[in-house]
């Protein structure tokens, strides 16, 4: 069984023909690479890259920097220290370099729930035998192997979540699809980045 780890070094508008059909091909056992370039000029052209697991092979855990001695430290020195597979950022942080929001590994709460806001709204869990993105409120513990808190959500019920703000960025982040596969995003290149809004165009393009 490989791991598949959310590394905790932090985290799934006006233009909705920002979109794009994902190509997808398998890249290994149970592991499948999907990718889009997308042109609106020089400053508006990027690439979503997004690679989807079942997770029959894959295992979704929460690594943290100072479980290798390191008060603070990034995706890609983690991913060799714990020899996983795939690496994310997770949370957000605070001036002094702890987690925002919920975490939770191997069934132990190492930080709170954080309440206020409209970023931190989502919570991806991992049971024993499901996953789930749940909003902050829902949340519930038990059973609960693996937490952490990031957001904002995007799709709910396979409809765009509305009044997210408008600002550009380079985004990354998780979802699950219809399937119940487990998807891993991350958009690039763009030099005005991509908003909440084209995401979510890209995210519900029946492609993904």
């Amino acid at each position: 069984m490989k791991v598949l780890i959310f590394a905790l070094v932090i985290v799934l508008t006006p233009k909705q023909s920002f979109s794009a059909s994902i190509d997808w091909q398998t890249i290994g056992e149970d592991l499948e690479l999907g990718q889009a370039d997308i042109s609106e000029g020089i400053l508006r052209s990027g690439r979503i890259t997004m690679l989807r697991t079942s997770l029959l092979r894959f295992r979704p855990e929460v690594i943290i920097a100072r479980n290798y001695d390191k008060q603070v430290s990034n995706v890609k020195q983690l991913a060799v220290l714990s020899k996983a597979s795939i690496v994310i950022n997770a949370n957000f942080f605070d001036e002094q370099k702890n987690p925002l929001g919920l975490v939770i590994h191997r069934g132990q709460k190492l930080n709170p729930i954080h309440a206020g806001g409209r970023t931190l709204t989502g919570i991806f869990k991992v049971e024993r035998n499901s996953i789930g993105i749940v909003h902050r409120d829902s949340f519930l513990p038990d059973r609960v192997v693996e937490a952490v808190q990031a957001g904002p959500r995007l799709i709910v019920d396979n409809e765009p979540v509305a009044k997210l703000n408008k600002t550009s960025s380079r985004r990354s982040g998780i979802c699950i699809d219809r399937e119940n596969r487990l998807l891993l995003f991350i958009f690039t290149g763009s030099f005005l980045g991509i908003t909440h809004e084209e995401l979510q165009a890209l995210l519900l393009d029946d492609s993904v």
